[in-house]
């Protein structure tokens, strides 16, 4: 089981698609050209228009603060978000970002969805875990707290990208541990 172990220096800043802000990306694939699938956090310090990406499905949830309402013109959608909520949007939407309470972090999950889709939970560990990894890729990213996965430690902002279907043994090193788990799969359709 490739398991990879990424930590906030190897992650690469690149201005937001629409020019607004800059999106720090943990990891993505292909690792050149347009990618089938992208991983990354994103500073959103005002109100104002998401980017869009045609073709794509994301999932964003947001890190801290008192979260975002976004709404999805397209469709006449609003939703309001608190922190580690996720919220699952088609990537061409016209959708803009009311902050309710000044600046956050999100997390966003984008999938080129004729190619792949994501799932994306909150895991909060406060005991040890075996997690069943079902995905072609499970990515792990570190919201707070200290964790070990397998021998591997885990701080603040880190990654851990698990490429096939195996099991992970995760703990808290400490009291307890929030994680993000996004699961990568192929498309159905």
């Amino acid at each position: 089981m490739p398991v990879t172990h990424l930590t906030p220096s190897t992650y690469r800043h690149m201005p937001w698609k629409n020019g607004l802000g800059v999106t720090i990306e943990i990891a993505r694939s292909p690792q050149q050209g347009d990618f089938d699938w992208r991983v990354s956090v994103a500073r959103i310090d005002r109100d104002g228009p998401f980017s869009t990406f045609p073709g794509c499905d994301r999932v964003i949830v947001a890190l801290d603060g008192a979260g975002m309402i976004l709404t999805h013109h397209d469709t006449g959608a609003a939703a309001s978000l608190a922190a580690l909520e996720p919220w699952r949007f088609r990537g061409e939407w016209t959708t803009t970002c009311v902050l309710r309470g000044g600046a956050i972090r999100d997390f966003n999950v984008i999938t080129r969805r004729d190619v792949f889709s994501a799932e994306v939970s909150i895991l909060v560990l406060d005991a040890p875990h075996s997690l069943e990894l079902a995905a072609a890729t499970t990515i792990l990213y570190c919201v707070s707290g200290h964790a070990l996965a397998d021998a591997t430690p885990v701080a603040p902002d880190d990654t851990i990208i698990i490429e096939g279907a195996e099991r992970l043994s995760i703990r808290p090193a400490g009291d307890r541990a929030t994680l993000i788990r996004a699961e990568v799969s192929l498309s159905n359709g």
